[in-house]
């Protein structure tokens, strides 16, 4: 009671309680933010969207499938691909795992395409490649990516990047 009837103490712990706040408060609203970001990415429909590409690229395997031998290595290699789509945690990881399945579906599209098959069947496998592309281009276009742009903008800016720092929070990774 009595370091609180001295001026100087009772100034410093009303400083500090006030800086305490401040970070407190910048901390919470900093993580909010980062919350709402990444809630674009694991809670919406971005990953329903990812499953649907995988689909896509596995319709081209299946196609592939149908005319290229047993034991094919590249329908083999694409499944892998897509097991590592799922198995990925990050939005980079995933993205990059998205693009390497893309890649896969377009060496067997390519396999495929120098073997002599029905029209219908080429058909079918250049839709599935074509719904792949688009749903490839919808991702990186998606909502996700422009709110953790702006969150990690905000980051850039005083006073939110050293309060960041002082909070612990860190910038988003970017799908793309």
């Amino acid at each position: 009671m009595y370091a609180l009837q001295n001026r100087a103490v009772a100034l410093v712990i009303c400083l500090v309680t006030i800086l305490g706040g401040c970070l407190l408060g910048a901390g919470a609203s900093l993580s909010s933010l980062r919350g709402g970001s990444e809630a674009l990415f694991y809670s919406s429909g971005m990953q329903q969207d990812l499953i649907d590409f995988s689909g896509s690229c596995a319709n081209v395997a299946s196609e592939a499938g149908n005319h290229l031998p047993p034991n094919d290595p590249d329908i083999a290699k694409l499944e892998e691909l897509r097991e590592s789509l799922s198995a990925a945690d990050t939005p980079g990881e995933k993205y990059r795992a998205a693009e390497a399945l893309m890649a896969g579906a377009e060496r067997l599209m390519s396999k495929l395409l120098a073997t002599k098959i029905p029209p219908q069947d080429q058909d079918r496998a250049n839709r599935a490649l074509v719904d792949a592309r688009a749903k490839q281009e919808l991702l990186a276009k998606g909502p996700y990516n422009g709110s953790a742009a702006f969150y990690n903008l905000t980051l850039q800016k005083f006073p939110a990047g050293f309060l960041a720092r002082l909070t612990g929070n860190k910038p988003l990774e970017l799908y793309g």
